[in-house]
């Protein structure tokens, strides 16, 4: 049946009331559903009113240190982010270690901000001395700041920038 048949169809009367007979008894298709389309939703219990500043007292108290997910003013951040993933990894393969966003602002002080591979000011990844998938801790004393560039050319291997960042420093 085409397009034009049908229309011919529901402009002749009695097959219009035929149909309209036919759906009669049956339930609309919101009925007996226990939510309201247009209610407005409250997360609290029946009967409790909040006051005008509601959402401003509540701004308020969830910011900053009152926070719970509050981490060293760093949630949120692709630092911490960064920091965390390493822990996971680390964890997961039993290395165990951690280091926290406090110790790795140190260590990226202690060299100037400096990639200790390429010696430019970039932004720094937390690189580890010996590789997480060969057996190495995820601790402090394992970690060294790499550019992404000249850790992702490091990749798994173990070398250690530290000391020739030493040696150019005594010279």
């Amino acid at each position: 049946m085409d397009s034009n048949q049908l229309i011919q169809k529901w402009q002749d009367p009695i097959y219009r009331e035929n149909m309209r007979q036919a759906h009669l008894g049956q339930k609309s298709w919101n009925k007996g559903l226990k939510i309201r389309l247009n209610s407005g939703k409250t997360h609290f219990k029946k009967g409790h009113k909040k006051s005008k500043n509601w959402y401003k007292v509540m701004a308020i108290r969830m910011n900053g240190k009152s926070n719970p997910s509050y981490k060293h003013g760093l949630s949120g951040t692709l630092e911490l982010a960064r920091i965390l993933v390493a822990k996971r990894r680390a964890r997961k393969l039993n290395n165990g270690g951690s280091f926290t966003v406090k110790e790795w602002d140190d260590l990226k002080k202690c060299y100037g901000f400096k990639c200790l591979a390429c010696r430019k000011i970039k932004k720094l990844a937390a690189d580890h001395v010996i590789p997480i998938t060969k057996g190495g801790p995820s601790y402090i004393s394992n970690i060294q700041p790499l550019c992404i560039s000249c850790n992702a050319k490091k990749y798994n291997k173990i070398v250690d920038y530290r000391i020739l960042w030493t040696n150019q420093k005594l010279q």
